[in-house]
């Protein structure tokens, strides 16, 4: 694992619409270049921290999972600069595996077009809507959905 970054928790996340929203099912800290991002339970994630237009060349899960969570997260608080969540994000997925050319293409098409992402957040925000699901989480499905092996570390 890069110095530069620590994940601690567990990560499990569970089916809220099949194939578009999952919720954190338990607390989890990234800790990147310095800055910390607690991604809480009951979270909701749609895990596309990829532009639509990407779509047919990167998958919606994989490698680049685990950061997906904590870049949506970025880009829903916006407590720091769109270019500090991608690049963190970026940072992430090599730490994860994902190839150096893969996390490249996906930071590039990010940079081009992350931006409605982030207008869009700000907006929802300001409407008052909740990235928190309120219902019962535990009776939501389990996804089928890991985080690569040997990168989260579990608090005791």
């Amino acid at each position: 694992m890069n110095r530069n970054i620590r994940i601690t928790g567990k990560f499990r996340l569970r089916v809220l619409a099949p194939g578009r929203e999952w919720v954190n099912e338990f607390p989890i800290l990234f800790e990147v270049n310095g800055r910390k991002r607690l991604v809480e339970r009951g979270y909701i994630t749609d895990l596309v921290s990829r532009p639509w237009f990407t779509a047919p060349i990167i998958r919606k899960w994989g490698l680049h999972g685990l950061g997906s969570l904590k870049h949506d997260a970025d880009y829903w608080w916006q407590d720091c600069s769109r270019a500090a969540a991608d690049r963190d994000y970026m940072a992430i997925n090599l730490a994860c595996g994902v190839q150096p050319i893969d996390a490249r293409a996906i930071w590039s098409a990010l940079r081009v077009g992350g931006a409605f992402a982030w207008w869009n957040n700000a907006r929802k925000r300001r409407n008052g809507e909740s990235a928190f699901y309120g219902g019962d989480i535990d009776a939501l499905p389990i996804a089928d959905i890991d985080a690569p092996k040997g990168i989260i570390e579990v608090d005791a």
